[in-house]
């Protein structure tokens, strides 16, 4: 039987797909930042404003946890009021 021939649900050619799929995707030039949203105030019309404190550089090892209790660290030196905390992970991935 040709490729072909099979079926795309037949078990040849999910077994065939799985050997083309050997190649693993790398991640790279992995970047990790920490970004604080906090109050500023209200506008003319009264709605809420906000400001976003973003710290680069981040080690991107860093566990969840970890990363957290710093940011929570870096949220108590703040005047302003903090609202939310993020992180920010960025990678290009390639084979």
């Amino acid at each position: 039987m040709k490729d072909s021939d099979r079926k795309p649900g037949s078990r040849n050619s999910l077994q065939k797909n799985l050997k083309e799929m050997t190649h693993m995707a790398t991640k790279n030039n992995v970047t990790t930042k920490l970004i604080l949203k906090v109050a500023n105030g209200k506008n003319a019309n009264g709605k809420d404003q906000f400001l976003q404190r973003t710290f680069n550089r981040v080690n991107p090892a860093i566990s969840d946890n970890d990363f957290y209790h710093v940011a929570t660290q870096i949220a108590a030196l703040q005047t302003r009021d903090v609202l939310n905390i993020a992180r920010t992970d960025n990678a290009t991935i390639s084979e």
